[in-house]
């Protein structure tokens, strides 16, 4: 689909990112509990509270989800808890809004970048 986006368009959005992206950050930030799910890489048992067994089958379900096997593993024990991937992405968009209040990206210009 095409669509050339319109200057409200752009501010609806900015307004949107303004609104949660503090509140994405927060949950970007490593937080210390038991695995939530999704990509065990980004869980790190802590290894004075989780057992060897526990650690190993944290081991094994990083092993699989980098042969691209996505499959629901618990039991790793407390540990802490890092997403990277959703960290990057707030930041970019941090970066970006840094921008447009610095008047660096007009709505024009990324009107033009996405054609």
């Amino acid at each position: 689909m095409k669509y050339e986006l319109t200057t409200e368009d752009i501010e609806l959005m900015t307004e949107f990112i303004r609104e949660y992206l503090p509140m994405a950050e927060d949950m970007a930030l490593p937080n210390y509990g038991p695995f939530m799910g999704g990509d065990p890489r980004n869980f790190s048992p802590d290894p004075e509270c989780s057992t060897e067994e526990e650690r190993q089958r944290h081991r094994e379900a990083c092993a699989s989800w980098e042969r691209g096997e996505r499959r629901i593993s618990t039991g790793f024990g407390v540990g802490a808890t890092d997403n990277r991937a959703e960290a990057e992405r707030c930041r970019r968009l941090r970066s970006l809004l840094d921008d447009i209040g610095q008047g660096a990206c007009r709505p024009e210009e990324v009107r033009s970048s996405t054609k």
